[in-house]
């Protein structure tokens, strides 16, 4: 199981932060972190049973950044505020 947990930026709308454990953001360089602001927990997905989920990146390129990074930023193409 691959778990990806997704942070929404408050700051920078349509962006989001995902990571592989929740509320772990010890692998998350702090300039990421403060380029991001506040951030707000969305979800947990599993990657190995999701293939596209929310309209992310390619599953394959958000599990490659969380070995070699740590994490994913995701830019999604509408605004979160948009959805109501």
């Amino acid at each position: 199981m691959t778990n990806c947990s997704i942070y929404l930026s408050k700051q920078q709308q349509s962006t989001a932060l995902c990571i592989p454990v929740k509320d772990d953001f010890s692998r998350v360089p702090q300039e990421v972190l403060n380029q991001l602001g506040n951030l707000e927990y969305l979800k947990t997905i599993d990657l190995d049973i999701v293939t596209n989920p929310m309209g992310m990146d390619n599953v394959e390129i958000v599990k490659r950044n969380f070995e070699t990074q740590g994490y994913h930023i995701q830019k999604f193409a509408i605004q979160f505020n948009e959805l109501g």
